[in-house]
């Protein structure tokens, strides 16, 4: 395949071309009510190809990745349309792999590798107490086999592999769910999700209405992940930066954080569940500091947003191969300088609640930051112990006052889609009760 592009760059010699393909397995289990109920797997695979005619990229892809020249074709075509200014492509770089995104045994599992984990984690449910049921419960593998080649010389290829969980067990008239991913079957931990969604559903049962007022809000990082993806990730993208869309435009070295706090996208962690050697731009992966110690410090950028501000590409381009890349963050790892055993911090709660599911994380306003959640699932501290689960509760602000309101962090760290944080301690939040 490789051969084939390069033998068309050759023919094309005068258009700066990019070409990104891609072949894709996956497959998926859904148990409901301790049944299976569905199965599904899928196979694709294709060729995106960009081609820069006056200044401007065009794109194009083709699920057939050996009609390179169909694809160049259109998009050298589209490019005279195109609104997107680009004159280049990155240069090669030394590439390094990195550990831990690639497991064998994830791309050749089958479907009853999976329809055992669904039955294993609903056998472990009912060890931790017989009269749990599994109402609903996900598991995935899929694997991924890259390459990336232009004009400049660049011609990368890498694979990974992915195995993630989600579970929803139920109790009397409670419910708890779990979820976790990694890129390894060693990584992968279902004991995880039979402990904690036995966990909140066996807590859950006498939900109590709380009164309204500020205090301690310890979140697990599930929550913070699903608030972060609606609020911050998009405020420190280059690109809707670039658009007047980010409230943090023109604060670079200011104080928008507790001090001791440090946010860092990292794209070379290794096991990391985003981590890449390259991007979708063919750019090295790398660290990138965006806060430190409450101080922004940069925002994340593909090749082509970092050209407009006169910067260097951050890596953190993404997409597959049906479409030009986007910015997107990888591997976001939250640090504090005071840490705290997590039964410490609850016993240090005078006044507080700890929230582990929240609705309508999605509805957050991406340039203000503001966000009002519904509490899916929370439970009300005093005096340093967990009293009793809560309902009917509500938790508003601001993301980015909450990020000047850290009081400590856990030391539970796990990694949610893209964070890597532990629960965080926030204090002074408003909860409606």
């Amino acid at each position: 395949m490789i051969e084939v592009i390069e033998k068309t760059i050759r023919k094309y010699k005068g258009v700066p071309l990019e070409f990104f393909g891609s072949s894709n397995k996956s497959m998926s289990i859904e148990m409901k009510m301790d049944k299976i109920s569905s199965s599904e797997m899928s196979v694709s695979k294709g060729i995106g190809v960009k081609a820069i005619v006056g200044g401007r990229a065009g794109f194009s892809y083709n699920s057939d990745i050996y009609s390179v020249e169909d694809a160049v074709k259109s998009a050298m075509i589209n490019a005279k349309h195109s609104e997107l200014k680009q004159d280049s492509f990155p240069i090669a770089q030394k590439m390094k792999d990195i550990e831990g995104i690639y497991d064998y045994r994830i791309r050749s599992m089958n479907p009853e590798e999976l329809v055992s984990l669904s039955v294993k984690l609903r056998d472990k449910l009912k060890e931790r107490n017989n009269s749990l049921k599994v109402n609903d419960s996900v598991f995935e593998a899929g694997s991924s086999d890259d390459f990336l080649v232009n004009s400049n010389g660049v011609s990368y290829t890498s694979k990974y592999t992915g195995i993630s969980g989600m579970v929803e067990a139920v109790y009397k008239n409670s419910s708890g769910g779990a979820s976790m991913g990694a890129p390894t079957i060693k990584g992968f931990n279902i004991d995880y999700l039979s402990e904690k969604a036995a966990r909140l559903a066996v807590s859950g049962v006498g939900r109590k209405k709380i009164r309204s007022g500020k205090q301690m809000v310890l979140i697990d990082s599930d929550v913070l992940e699903s608030l972060f993806e609606s609020t911050l990730y998009p405020s420190i993208n280059a690109d809707m930066v670039q658009k007047g869309q980010s409230t943090l435009k023109g604060k670079i070295g200011q104080q928008i954080g507790s001090s001791g706090f440090d946010i860092i996208d990292s794209g070379r962690i290794e096991s990391g569940l985003c981590s890449s050697a390259f991007d979708r731009d063919g750019t090295k992966s790398q660290e990138t500091s965006i806060m430190s110690s409450g101080i922004l410090k940069g925002f994340i950028y593909d090749y082509v947003t970092a050209m407009c501000d006169g910067k260097k590409s951050t890596g953190n381009a993404s997409g597959g191969f049906g479409s030009m890349a986007s910015i997107s963050p990888t591997n976001v790892l939250l640090k504090y300088s005071e840490l705290m055993k997590f039964d410490n911090m609850i016993s240090g709660i005078k006044d507080g609640i700890i929230i582990y599911e929240v609705l309508g994380a999605h509805t957050a306003n991406h340039i203000t930051g503001d966000f009002s959640l519904s509490i899916n699932k929370g439970f009300k501290i005093i005096d340093g112990e967990v009293a009793y689960p809560v309902k009917n509760a509500m938790f508003a602000g601001n993301v980015f006052e909450l990020l000047k309101s850290v009081s400590c962090f856990g030391d539970d760290v796990r990694q949610s889609g893209h964070l890597i944080a532990p629960t965080i301690a926030f204090s002074g939040q408003k909860i409606v009760g």
